[in-house]
C-alpha cells in the first residue's frame, strides 16, 4: 500500500514540522499542483507547486485508501482496549468505520477543515475526542502501522484551537506533543502533562454543564417516579421540572430549566416567557439513567430537555406557559390546544458556585 521512494523519504524526514509551522508536505495528484481555497461558491488561488518538487515525486498515494486504512488501524487499537466510542451519558465521542462501507467520518485531510479544495499534504487529521485514549500504547500502535504501510504520512490529533488545546502529531519515527518533539524516553511523561493541560481546559469550558448533569443524575430516579404518578392522572402536568440553573453552555446571561417528559408523538415546550431557547436533550430510562447518542432511543421512555431563558433581575418569579404540540402533517408540529402554567421562584435557581461547593463535599 505504501508508495514513495528513498529520496522523498529523506527529504520529508529532514523537514518534519512542529504543529504551529506553516508547511506543505506535498501530496502528488496533478490537480494538487495548484491549490485553491473554497469560500462559499468562490475558489481562490493559493499556491502552485514548484517544478523542482515534481522531480522527486514519482507516484501517487490514493488518499481515500489511506484514510480507510488509518481508520482501520485506529479502530483496531480502540477495540483492543474495549473502548466503545460512547461517553458516560451516551454521547458519541468516536465513530467507528461502518462494516458495510468505507466511510471514515472522523478523519479529515490536511486543510479540509479550513476549506481547502485539495489536500495540503500527506496528513490525516482526527479530532481530539478523549485525551485519555492517546497513550504511549496508542502512539506506538499507530507508528508501527505508518512505518509499515505509509511512511510518508502522519496522523495529527487536533485539539480545539479556540480553546487553546494543543495538537499531537504522530509520525512513523517521531512524535510531536504540544509544541515540541518528544524524546522516546520522555513520551509517557509528556503525554501525561499534555493530557492534564487538555483536561484543565475542558474542565473550565465544559465544567458548568458537567456539574449540572451530575446534579441531575442524582435527581432523575425520583423525578421519573413522580412523572409516572402524574401521568396516571389526566388533570396533572405531563412533565416535571427537575432543576433550574444559572448559565447554559457558558452563557451566564441565561438561566435554564431541565424538563422531564414522556417519550411519545406529543412534545411539550415553553411558549412563555419570550426568547425561550433549546439546549441539550437526553433519553432517560425508567430507572432514571440518562443517555444521549445513537442507538439509545429504545432504552428510554422519557426525554430530558434543557430550555434556556434570559435573566430578568427585576422579577422574583418566572412564569411559564407550557404548550402541547402534535403532528401537523408534513413532519411539522403545531399547538394542539393544551396548556399548563407554572412559576419558578428565582431563589430556587441554582448557581454554578453552589454546584461547585456541593461537589467538594
Amino acid at each position: 500500500m505504501n508508495i514513495g521512494n528513498d529520496k522523498m523519504t529523506k527529504h520529508l524526514k529532514q523537514t518534519w514540522p512542529a504543529p504551529d509551522e506553516d508547511y506543505l508536505r506535498y501530496n502528488v495528484p496533478d490537480e494538487a499542483m495548484h491549490l485553491y481555497k473554497e469560500e462559499g461558491d468562490k475558489q481562490t488561488f493559493v499556491y502552485s507547486m514548484p517544478d523542482e518538487m515534481l522531480e522527486i515525486i514519482k507516484q501517487i498515494d490514493y488518499e481515500p485508501m489511506v484514510k480507510e486504512d488509518v481508520q482501520e488501524a485506529v479502530d483496531e487499537y480502540l477495540n483492543s482496549i474495549k473502548y466503545t466510542g460512547i461517553d458516560e451519558y451516551g454521547e458519541t465521542e468516536y465513530e467507528f468505520a461502518e462494516e458495510d462501507g468505507d466511510d471514515s467520518p472522523m478523519f479529515k485531510y490536511s486543510g479540509e477543515l479550513s476549506g481547502y479544495f485539495q489536500p495540503l499534504d500527506r496528513t490525516l487529521e482526527l479530532p481530539l475526542f478523549n485525551q485519555e485514549i492517546f497513550t504511549v500504547d496508542f502512539v506506538r500502535h499507530i507508528q508501527l502501522f505508518l512505518k509499515k504501510e505509509y511512511p510518508l504520512w502522519r496522523l495529527r490529533i487536533c485539539g480545539t484551537q479556540k480553546d487553546g488545546e494543543e495538537d499531537m502529531i504522530i509520525y512513523p519515527e517521531v512524535v510531536w506533543v504540544g509544541k515540541a518533539q518528544s524524546p522516546p524516553d520522555d513520551l509517557e511523561t509528556n503525554l501525561k502533562s499534555w493530557s492534564e493541560r487538555i483536561n484543565a481546559i475542558r474542565k473550565d469550558d465544559r465544567g458548568p454543564l458537567t456539574r449540572q448533569l451530575e446534579y441531575l443524575k442524582k435527581k432523575l430516579p425520583l423525578a421519573v417516579k413522580q412523572l409516572a404518578e402524574q401521568l396516571k392522572q389526566k388533570d396533572l402536568k405531563p412533565f416535571v421540572v427537575v432543576a433550574a440553573f444559572n448559565g447554559i453552555q457558558g452563557d451566564n446571561t441565561q438561566h435554564c430549566i431541565w424538563m422531564l417528559q414522556i417519550e411519545n408523538y406529543i412534545t411539550l415546550g415553553p411558549s412563555s416567557p419570550e426568547n425561550i431557547g433549546s439546549g441539550e436533550r437526553f433519553h432517560v430510562t425508567p430507572e432514571g439513567k440518562m443517555y444521549k447518542g445513537k442507538g439509545r432511543i429504545s432504552l428510554g421512555n422519557y426525554y430530558l430537555y434543557q430550555k434556556s431563558f434570559p435573566i430578568d433581575r427585576n422579577v422574583e418569579n418566572y412564569h411559564f406557559v407550557i404548550s402541547g404540540y402534535g403532528s401537523g402533517g408534513g413532519g411539522r408540529e403545531k399547538p394542539d390546544g393544551r396548556e399548563w402554567k407554572f412559576q419558578l421562584d428565582a431563589k430556587d435557581i441554582i448557581t454554578d458556585a453552589e454546584l461547585q461547593k456541593q461537589a467538594k463535599k
